[in-house]
């Protein structure tokens, strides 16, 4: 599987999660550096491949699916359980 190169706000979270020049661009949310960084991977198809799959590469190994599911069956548990005890 081949991951997705991605251009981020340079502001908020996903700044936090796409490793700048690496896994990814960001840009501010205007035109123009937002036009900017898609044309570097627009017109290079190959730092786009290499940042598509150091992003993947970087995404399974911080968000493993297994503690994804285990957390995602803990937070359900626990939000059922103050349901039921609210009824």
């Amino acid at each position: 599987m081949r991951g997705t190169a991605a251009v981020v706000s340079s502001a908020g979270g996903l700044a936090e999660i796409v490793a700048h020049g690496e896994t990814g661009l960001h840009a501010t949310i205007r035109p123009e550096p937002l036009a900017a960084a898609l044309k570097v991977f627009l017109e290079d198809p190959a730092v786009a491949e290499r940042a598509g799959a150091a992003g993947r590469r970087n995404a399974l190994a911080r968000f493993p699916l297994e503690r994804n599911v285990d957390r995602f069956a803990d937070l359900y548990a626990r939000l059922l359980q103050a349901k039921a005890e609210t009824a």
